[in-house]
């Protein structure tokens, strides 16, 4: 079992390549690699800390982007 902080760490670490490259075709078996996690372990984790399932997440922060571009007018 790992420590509550190494958790966060870990899913803030895929949480962060998403944002960094949001045209990936984002997997959720490369995610929970990032995590050094199993698919499950890292689903679960995930929803718990960033309240919504990896792929919603994906979404979203595509969405957020997209939303931003168009507000600069790119």
């Amino acid at each position: 079992v790992m420590p509550a902080r190494q958790v966060e760490r870990l899913i803030a670490k895929a949480a962060d390549a998403v944002a960094n490259d949001v045209a990936r075709k984002w997997k959720l078996s490369e995610l929970a690699r990032i995590s050094c996690m199993s698919r499950s372990c890292f689903c679960n984790h995930f929803r718990r800390i960033m309240g919504d399932s990896p792929a919603r997440y994906v979404a979203r922060v595509r969405l957020e982007r997209a939303a931003e571009l168009l507000s600069l007018g790119r």
